[in-house]
């Protein structure tokens, strides 16, 4: 018997990371507010799409998906997204977004942005899929190189490496998160060397 399509984003709601807060951004993120529109500029192709940025109780600093409701109801053309940044104070995930020179700001927004431009190109049942791919470590890891890929191919690579080398080699995080984030993401050094190609084409 064949999945259905209700079945699949059924399926995907229980693979996507929760939210728990939903708190709008107060002062502290004006700079914020300014990093995400300076980096949704670099994206014509997401002109027309609704997306949020708002806090949530998160794993990771940010996090960008389809919002559920629109996942159930709306067609693909239709969807709306969300990109969620980390509230908990005390997490090095929540710091590190926090604690950011403007730049590296943008260049995590962009990377965000990135996944999302991906999302609008997925059906419904591909987005399942892909939630499933995604608890693999490799595929997880290409995932987020893609994605980077992404992002330095809209002009947004020094940004992104404003952001990288300040997570490896500037912010106050412990070396069990920085582990984990090089783990999956790229290191500046690796970074360096894609922008620098990019350019040169």
């Amino acid at each position: 018997m064949g999945i259905t399509a209700k079945s699949c984003l059924l399926l995907l709601l229980l693979l996507l990371p929760v939210a728990a807060s939903s708190q709008e951004p107060d002062n502290e993120g004006k700079s914020l507010e300014a990093a995400f529109l300076k980096a949704l500029s670099a994206y014509p192709e997401l002109n027309g799409v609704k997306i949020r940025v708002r806090y949530g109780r998160i794993k990771t600093s940010m996090a960008a998906m389809p919002r559920p409701r629109s996942l159930l109801f709306n067609k693909r053309a239709k969807r709306s997204y969300s990109i969620i940044i980390n509230k908990k104070e005390k997490r090095d995930a929540a710091r590190l977004v926090h604690s950011s020179p403007f730049e590296a700001q943008v260049g995590i927004f962009g990377h965000e942005l990135a996944h999302i431009l991906d999302y609008t190109q997925k059906s419904n049942c591909q987005m399942v899929g892909f939630a499933i791919s995604y608890l693999g470590k490799e595929q997880r890891r290409q995932t987020e190189y893609q994605t980077d890929s992404i992002a330095i191919a809209h002009n947004l690579g020094w940004e992104l490496y404003c952001f990288t080398h300040f997570l490896f080699y500037e912010a106050d995080i412990t070396p069990k998160y920085r582990k984990y984030k090089t783990k999956y993401y790229l290191q500046p050094d690796s970074l360096y060397r894609m922008i620098v190609r990019r350019e040169g084409e």
